[in-house]
């Protein structure tokens, strides 16, 4: 099977049971590197990093940040905002939205701060055993990878507007969410509870989960149901009724197909899906608990927009599995200041599309006809893609950061996209792989 192949290419990611296996463990020099968490395993786990949001001016678009830092002796402290999000690879350059406002140590007295770079500063910190800083992030970019704030509700994606301690990824660190209740109703994300409290404290046992986890704030409708005795939320943001009943019974049925694909066993304790349905919006965007995806609402009236939808939503789940828990090792630990190349991101993202086509119909939500004329389609694509000719899937992985996100004009005419070439290839493999088996 092609799930052979994937696992002899790959890195499985970060858990326990790597020791001692033939699968080689990621580090970040002598931590271990973790994209993962259980619930049980952060309720009432200290940190001394913490960061609390506050929505007081949503309405402008602004997310309030408040970070506390315990110093543990330091002369100085190194800030960094991530300038890229893992999943989507181009540098996006977040401390354009980032604006330091100040920092005191626990007395009150103000720290010296020194910019160092565009997305880095240091806080000189002699003799504090704390520090707090306060900064604001412009957040009115409404995709699955930016954090927007709104009067309606808030999007955060901590890897846009929460900078690290440099060196202390590998701590826990909290997230205070300080919301109205009479405003906003609920909170939806896959960081954990550390307590019972309100307003509500959520907890990551390293940076890189937290930087990994999405958190959805304001009114929206929550589903929940079990799949091998693991929690699923269904997170409904709408513009417009949608059928959420719908919905949520096909999230479920995706859930069963692709665990069941993977060898039945579902790999987190809880998974979080964050649905935006809003006007002209299409994407998603994987996490190892969660995946957030935007669609339109007015293209699930159509066949041929549902079917979008579920392709989508297979996509990101089946990444749960393939990009995130077994991955190339370029894909983690990450440098979330710079470029992080591989030359397989066509077996991450073209894989994984095209077991997006087939998942469906496994599903039963495509007929036989239907899962041809999608395969068709995607030929059909490439043919009319003159840059097939110019680049392998190889180099088109290496040059995502400049040829998928950031196209030329005559884009097509240079790059194929290693999503669409990198599922025909995986098309052609498993038809091989089937033939010989």
């Amino acid at each position: 099977m092609l799930l052979q192949l994937l696992q002899l290419c790959f890195l499985k990611s970060s858990v326990s049971d790597t020791i001692g296996s033939n699968w080689r463990c990621i580090r970040r020099k002598t931590l271990m590197y973790r994209i993962d968490q259980r619930d049980a395993e952060v309720f009432g786990l200290p940190a001394d990093i913490c960061y609390v949001l506050s929505f007081e001016r949503a309405a402008r678009h602004l997310l309030d940040i408040r970070m506390e830092v315990a110093t543990r002796g330091a002369l100085s402290l190194d800030f960094v905002l991530p300038s890229w999000t893992p999943g989507s690879y181009k540098i996006r350059d977040f401390a354009t939205n980032f604006t330091l406002e100040g920092v005191l140590d626990e007395r009150g007295r103000p720290l010296d701060v020194e910019w160092r770079a565009k997305n880095r500063f240091r806080v000189f910190c002699e003799g504090a055993e704390k520090l707090y800083l306060k900064a604001v992030y412009f957040g009115n970019e409404r995709s699955v990878r930016t954090t927007h704030v709104s009067r309606w509700y808030a999007f955060v994606m901590p890897s846009n507007c929460l900078p690290y301690v440099e060196g202390r990824q590998h701590e826990p660190h909290h997230v205070v969410v300080d919301f109205e209740p009479a405003q906003w109703q609920r909170i939806t994300t896959s960081l954990s509870p550390v307590d019972h409290g309100f307003p509500p404290r959520l907890g990551a046992v390293t940076y890189d989960v937290l930087a990994d986890s999405p958190i959805q704030v304001g009114s929206h409708s929550v589903h929940a149901f079990s799949v091998g005795n693991r929690l699923h939320e269904v997170a409904i943001l709408a513009n417009e009724p949608v059928d959420e009943e719908w919905v949520v019974r096909c999230t479920e049925r995706v859930v069963r197909v692709v665990g069941a694909f993977w060898g039945g066993e579902l790999p987190y304790d809880r998974y979080v899906f964050i649905f935006h349905f809003l006007p002209e919006a299409f994407g998603g965007l994987e996490h190892a608990r969660s995946q957030v995806i935007a669609v339109d609402p007015s293209a699930l009236r159509e066949l041929a927009g549902a079917h979008r939808f579920l392709r989508l939503l297979c996509h990101e789940f089946f990444h749960a599995w393939n990009g995130k828990r077994i991955r190339p090792e370029g894909l983690g630990p990450f440098d979330y200041e710079r470029e992080q190349y591989t030359p397989l991101l066509w077996l991450v993202e073209g894989v994984t599309s095209y077991y997006e086509i087939l998942l469906p119909y496994w599903c039963g939500y495509l007929t036989q006809r239907e899962l041809l004329l999608h395969l068709e389609a995607e030929v059909e694509k490439l043919a009319h893609v003159p840059g097939r000719f110019f680049l392998s899937v190889r180099d088109s992985s290496l040059l995502a950061w400049v040829k998928l996100y950031g196209q030329s004009p005559d884009g097509l005419n240079r790059f194929p996209s290693y999503y669409l070439k990198g599922a025909l290839i995986a098309w052609l493999l498993d038809a091989w792989i089937l033939a010989q088996t």
